[in-house]
């Protein structure tokens, strides 16, 4: 089932996705409203079916948000920080882009066999990753076959501070950095 999620309840704004709105459901396609700002705990978790999500405007997404969906490809513009296990066990979900992240958490892609590409756009600074060893355990990224996609501007060869290879928690993942000019 395909749904489009209305902007407005009862002439209210509606500007979350609450606890376990879709937990467990049959949908396959998701369209969030600009007025839609946040995507709470749980809210598609185990939605096995969900295949696609259009959320623009999403700035919060919160733990489990899309645990074991059907993704194959995630594009959050504004979303600011990747809780613990948000897309945990994501078998299909191929690419991920953020235009503003600056934190990614424990577990955040776990278990996202395919994962070829995670795009971090954020160009002011290096988006902080909480723990080196296990946000991308099980990917191909982990694996050395899938790549994180960066500004060229923060893979400075003079300046540490502005590099993603020698950056904390990222430097083990050093060999599948690339500038996403690439």
């Amino acid at each position: 089932a395909e749904i489009t999620i209305a902007p407005e309840y009862k002439g209210l704004p509606v500007k979350i996705i609450a606890y376990e709105a879709f937990k467990d459901s049959n949908i396959t396609k998701v369209t969030i409203p600009d007025s839609i700002t946040s995507i709470d705990t749980y809210a598609f978790y185990y939605c096995t079916a969900l295949a696609s999500i259009n959320a623009p405007k999403v700035t919060s997404l919160g733990t489990y948000a899309f645990y074991n969906t059907a993704l194959t490809s995630v594009n959050f513009p504004v979303a600011k920080v990747l809780p613990q296990n948000v897309f945990y066990s994501c078998n299909n979900l191929k690419k991920a882009d953020f235009g503003v992240a600056n934190n990614i958490n424990q577990a955040a892609f776990a278990y996202c066999e395919a994962l070829e590409a995670l795009i971090l756009r954020k160009s002011d600074g290096i988006c902080t990753l909480s723990v080196a060893t296990n946000a991308f355990t099980s990917t191909p990224i982990a694996e050395g076959t899938g790549y994180v996609y960066v500004p060229n501007a923060l893979l400075s060869d003079d300046d540490a501070t502005k590099d993603y290879r020698r950056a904390s928690n990222w430097s083990n993942y050093a060999s599948q950095i690339r500038p996403i000019e690439d």
